[in-house]
């Protein structure tokens, strides 16, 4: 996966996969789509466990500090009162979702916060800054590295993140953000890539960059906008933090890229937070 992360081939790729696991649940139930879970709504971004997400009927709370009796195992429900414990067809070791860490290191049980504030994300699709898919796409695979390391357990590491169902739903977010980015500029974005459009998505080897661009009429499926009541935030969004060095290294090529994304990723937060200034909040 080390070929897909820090690449330009990260957007297309998971797109293609996010696809290909909605069309094998599909295979089994016809009416089931992939929802994604935007958490950087209004209400949630700021504590993002506070989210139906994480309710036992959905998709279990954070596990460390909880049920260490169980092993940490995750718990989540089917959605009509059962609960079931994740584990891996022939992995002995079941899902893990540990939460964030505090300042000393230890686990907080808590899905930390906060994430990506809305008005952020909203000037990462409009900036001039962001027009090259390139950055676009850099900056992007930070911040959506910071929710996999703030879920803990499985979703913090690269490796092990596709176990827990949550990467599926965060990932069709990302997916989504780029589906808004494509289309405040369809004729310039649609179809914009950093590399060669014929490059192909690693393990899909028959599957091409550009047979995944424009998703509603190659793949079958679009995004629809949030319902009402998700309205941006008020309050100044917050300095994005750093993420560890394993995902930190396996983003950036060099300290330079780094920092010219670190450096674009600042400025557009000091942008929202002028503007909200300037309207009196």
């Amino acid at each position: 996966m080390n070929s897909i992360h820090g690449t330009s081939l990260f957007l297309p790729f998971h797109r293609y996969f996010i696809r290909l696991f909605e069309q094998h649940l599909q295979a089994i139930d016809a009416t089931v789509f992939l929802p994604y879970w935007d958490w950087s709504r209004a209400s949630i971004y700021q504590d993002p466990q506070s989210g139906l997400v994480f309710s036992s009927s959905a998709l279990g709370s954070v596990t460390a500090l909880l049920n260490s009796n169980t092993g940490y195992c995750l718990n989540i429900g089917d959605g009509s009162g059962s609960t079931y414990q994740l584990s891996n067809s022939g992995d002995s070791n079941c899902v893990q979702r540990l939460g964030g860490t505090d300042s000393s290191g230890f686990y907080t049980g808590r899905i930390g916060g906060p994430l990506t504030a809305p008005n952020v994300i909203d000037s990462y699709t409009t900036s001039a800054s962001l027009d090259s898919f390139n950055t676009y796409a850099k900056v992007i695979e930070y911040i959506h590295g910071d929710v996999h390391v703030k879920c803990g357990g499985d979703m913090s590491h690269l490796n092990t993140s596709p176990k827990d169902p949550l990467f599926f739903f965060h990932h069709a977010n990302v997916d989504r953000f780029w589906s808004n980015w494509q289309s405040y500029d369809n004729y310039r974005r649609q179809f914009a890539y950093a590399s060669s459009t014929s490059d192909k998505l690693v393990e899909f080897t028959t599957v091409t960059v550009a047979s995944v661009l424009d998703h509603q009429n190659s793949l079958c499926y679009s995004y629809q906008p949030p319902a009402s009541g998700f309205e941006a935030q008020s309050e100044p969004a917050q300095t994005q933090e750093a993420l560890p060095e394993e995902w930190h290294s396996m983003i950036f090529s060099s300290p330079e890229e780094a920092n010219d994304i670190l450096s674009t990723i600042a400025s557009i937060t000091q942008s929202v937070n002028d503007d909200l200034a300037a309207n009196g909040n």
